[in-house]
């Protein structure tokens, strides 16, 4: 498959990161993460540093993946 499959906006990234079932079906496309999303992820007041670690290296692989 070539290209962007689609757009995750902020909700998506976060029911990733949650580990919702509903978004495995979207994860074997090639999926881009917005970079005002990224801005949303790793903005959040007294965020864990695991989990900025785990949404940088997230929106890392999304954006690098098209």
């Amino acid at each position: 498959m070539n290209g962007i499959s689609f757009v995750a906006d902020t909700n998506f990234l976060i029911d990733v990161h949650e580990g919702h079932p509903k978004t495995e079906p979207f994860l074997d496309g090639n999926v881009v993460a917005s970079v005002i999303s990224e801005i949303e992820l790793l903005g959040w007041k007294n965020i864990a540093d695991a989990d900025k670690k785990h949404y940088k290296n997230y929106c890392k692989i999304a954006s690098s993946s098209n």
